[in-house]
């Protein structure tokens, strides 16, 4: 049975933790980021893109859509990242 069925299954590879996003870049995918809305997307290896939810280091940071940002820590309890201004 699985045979038949598995080419409408994709594999994604195997799952990594949250916090290994940490040190890597991601786009805005949002209007802008505040200290209570955000999102960017991650491209993962494999081509495939997530959203992540963002927000900004530091309150007097601003970002604009299609910005690259830098991500630089991960809060577990808000499934949050936090972003600064990518050094490139």
């Amino acid at each position: 049975i699985v045979r038949p069925i598995s080419p409408l299954f994709k594999d994604y590879g195997l799952a990594t933790k949250a916090e290994a996003l940490v040190g890597k870049t991601a786009q805005i995918n949002t209007s802008k980021i505040t200290a209570d809305f955000g999102q960017a997307i991650y491209k993962l290896e494999n081509g495939e893109t997530i959203d992540i939810t963002v927000r900004p280091l530091h309150p007097e940071l601003d970002f604009k859509y299609g910005e690259k940002v830098l991500i630089v820590d991960y809060n577990p309890d808000k499934n949050i990242y936090l972003v600064d201004k990518a050094p490139w």
